[in-house]
């Protein structure tokens, strides 16, 4: 009983948290994106925990779920080191860079890429969401039976004629267990000056 009490203290003191419910075994990636968490095969679990279970988050009110988020939830938010950028790993799916070079070919075009330049975009993308994550700059967007929705802004470079400049984007991800992101949007806009 008091190690429980001694990591929920520590937890609320500490940078970074785990999300987590040890009464399931499940987690977001057990489910097809399509259907998010299935609320009858988690039963008595909620679809949204399981969403986030096992999942890092930086502890600022903001930016992670609120413990017992319902009765009788079971999750609890432990201390955990900062991660640093080899703890993350950016999940893209290929077809997102050809979504993004068939629907926002203009954007890349402007900023000075162009077709060929398409795994250093995908590159770039990951890294520097990544290294924007784990510094816990990102915006919580949504949490539902999907996931956690994030949007990392990242200063883009400009290339070719547009080297030197940088574009401030937002990348949109979904946060995966154990430091992953699983990109939704590679490009979703530009950063406000509210982020």
């Amino acid at each position: 009983m008091f190690d429980d009490i001694f990591e929920r203290v520590q937890g609320l003191f500490s940078e970074w948290i785990v999300h987590s419910d040890d009464r399931t075994k499940y987690t977001i990636e057990d489910f097809d994106y399509s259907t998010g968490v299935i609320a009858e095969v988690v039963y008595p679990h909620c679809d949204k925990c399981v969403a986030v279970n096992k999942c890092y988050f930086k502890n600022e009110l903001d930016k992670k779920p609120q413990e017992k988020l319902h009765y009788n939830c079971h999750c609890v938010q432990t201390p955990i080191d900062k991660p640093n950028e080899n703890d993350v790993k950016v999940i893209m799916p290929y077809r997102k860079m050809i979504y993004l070079f068939d629907k926002k070919y203009g954007w890349l075009e402007a900023m000075g890429y162009n077709y060929d330049d398409i795994e250093e975009v995908e590159y770039l993308l990951k890294s520097l969401s990544y290294i924007e994550y784990s510094r816990g700059n990102y915006e919580s967007i949504l949490h539902n039976k999907y996931g956690w929705k994030v949007n990392i802004p990242i200063d883009f470079p400009g290339k070719r004629e547009k080297e030197g400049r940088v574009y401030k984007i937002k990348s949109c991800y979904m946060i995966f267990p154990y430091g992953k992101l699983k990109c939704n949007t590679p490009i979703g806009g530009w950063v406000n000056e509210s982020f």
